[in-house]
Parts: C-alpha cells; sequence; structure tokens
C-alpha cells in the first residue's frame, strides 16, 4: 500500500484485472450457465454452476459441484517472479471456505468466512515463470454447496490488499477495455437492427453485398463475427423489406479484422438485392 506525500493516508494499487465489480455486462443476460462466459472477461468453470447478475454483484450458484469465477489474464509474462495479492469482497455463511487461486491449483489458498455478512478476503502469493495466468475465486470446495455473492476482485502487485479503498471503476472506460475481448450490439435499441445496410448483387444469381461495420475500439485479435436478424434476432441471418423477413440463405461476415468487417454476404435468397439488410452482430475475441 502507497501513501500521499508521506502523509499517512492510503491509496490504491492498480487493479490488473479488467470488469473487477462485474459492471459491464453486454451479453445483456440476466443469469449465465455452465462453462460460459458472462458478465465480460468472466466465465465460469464448472459446467453445472450458474451466475446470476444482481444489481452490484453477482452471485454464483453451485451445480452438482463448487462454483467458480475466473478470469483469464493477456499480459501474463509481466506477472512472473513477482509478488501479488488476490482479494475480493463476498457473502456467504460462516465457515464457508471460498478459495483465491492462480492457476488453479498452483498458486493461492482457502479463506474460510466469518460470517454472513460482506467481507474482504485475500491471499498473497509469489508467482514463478508462468505458462499462463488465470485467476479464480472457488465456492464450496468443501461440498457444502453453499452460494456466494461477489461484488468485486482485485489482484495487485504486492503483499497487500488495497481493495479496501476502491471506487467502483468508471464505466465507460471499464466497457472499453471489454470491448477489446467482446462487443455486441444485440442490446442496442432499434427493432429493425443496429445497422442497416443496402444489399446489392455482384454478377452471381442469389448471391448478395452489404458494407460492413468498424468496431468501436481495436479488438486484442481478429475476432469470430456472428451476424444475427434485425427483427428476428436469429444467428447467421439478416432481415430485409418491410415486414422484416429474415434471409433464406446463410449471412456471413467477410474481410474480417480488427478493427472491422469490410462487407456482410448473403447466400442463396433472390429478394436481397436493392433491399435494406437490417442486422445486429457479436464480435468474439475473448481467451479461451
Amino acid at each position: 500500500m502507497t501513501n500521499i506525500h508521506g502523509s499517512g493516508m492510503p491509496t490504491s494499487n492498480p487493479n490488473l484485472l479488467d470488469n473487477p465489480w462485474s459492471q459491464i455486462n453486454q451479453r445483456g443476460k440476466t443469469e449465465y450457465i455452465g462453462k460460459v462466459y458472462g458478465v465480460d472477461r468472466w466465465f465460469a468453470q464448472n459446467n453445472m454452476e450458474k451466475v446470476v447478475v444482481q444489481d452490484s454483484y453477482v452471485t454464483l450458484v453451485p451445480g452438482t459441484d463448487y462454483s467458480s469465477f475466473a478470469q483469464h489474464i493477456e499480459r501474463f509474462s509481466e506477472l512472473a517472479n513477482k509478488t501479488v495479492t488476490l482479494s475480493a469482497i463476498v457473502r456467504g455463511v460462516a465457515g464457508q471456505c471460498v478459495g483465491l487461486y492462480i492457476n488453479p491449483w498452483d498458486y493461492g489458498d482457502g479463506v474460510y468466512l466469518t460470517g454472513a455478512n460482506w467481507q474482504l478476503i485475500s491471499v498473497t502469493m509469489n508467482l514463478a515463470n508462468l505458462a499462463r495466468c488465470e485467476i479464480a475465486i472457488y465456492a464450496d470446495r468443501s461440498g457444502n454447496k453453499n452460494r456466494l455473492d461477489v461484488r468485486a476482485v482485485k489482484l495487485e502487485l504486492g503483499p497487500a490488499s488495497t481493495l479496501a479503498y476502491d471506487a467502483p471503476p468508471n464505466y465507460q472506460q471499464e466497457l472499453a477495455k471489454c470491448q477489446r475481448y467482446f462487443y455486441s450490439t444485440l442490446n442496442n435499441d432499434g427493432e429493425r437492427g443496429a445497422l442497416s445496410r443496402e444489399a446489392f448483387n455482384v454478377s452471381t444469381a442469389n448471391i448478395s453485398y452489404g458494407s460492413g461495420a468498424e468496431f468501436p475500439v481495436e479488438m486484442r485479435t481478429v475476432p469470430t463475427i456472428t451476424l444475427y436478424s434485425g427483427v428476428s434476432r436469429t444467428a447467421g441471418k439478416v432481415a430485409y423489406g418491410t415486414d422484416g423477413a429474415d434471409c433464406v440463405g446463410l449471412a456471413e461476415a467477410q474481410f474480417v479484422g480488427k478493427t472491422g468487417f469490410r462487407q456482410i454476404r448473403i447466400l442463396d435468397d433472390p429478394h436481397m438485392p436493392g433491399n435494406q439488410a437490417s442486422f445486429h452482430y457479436t464480435a468474439d475475441a475473448e481467451i479461451y
């Protein structure tokens, strides 16, 4: 922990995690089931568990085994041979074991909760060389199958936690950080889709094209693009015409890069040329 000009007033170390207070939820669901990404940058590690999105925290609900909440660290080589502290603000039941780990089970330990109120727990670890870095919170490893509420998580350099001095981070800054890994227009307003492009035909019958889109930030790598109908939101489709009908064939993005995709292609639909193609899309560059 550092002080301001020797005044004795505690200040906070930088948090090395993205979306540490679970503010960003581009996928827009209120709960996520199974081994999937949910609130941005966070994923579950158990096929049967559920992560429920609450007003200012998430709840981990175990299935047949423990529940977990994990995040991959992209620039993990910078943590090699360093002392780090992983901490979290959690709420469970007295006696519940909560594990704080890096590369489970290489580094970390379990902490027993002392009551049913919000508590700050932490574990300090001395890391060696890393081939990967994945931080995780594990609940109920002892098999008690209790829920766990998680308000905030912090990974920082040094031998002590400064999470107690943190406020929730700036929403817009966290959103931009998360959009390097995943971007979605599915929650944008407009029943005709977030984007509308005129479809045109180029020599080949029943194959149409439309212009693409730019991402709000440069993504960490070339993403996987999925198009969705602007009306029905069916994957692999676009909508067209005054009635908003879905195209018959497959709609896909082409010439995809880290900053956007140049065009869309719609296969096997003679109705597309001259119509507006409306669509949403997701761009996925998560670490798997």
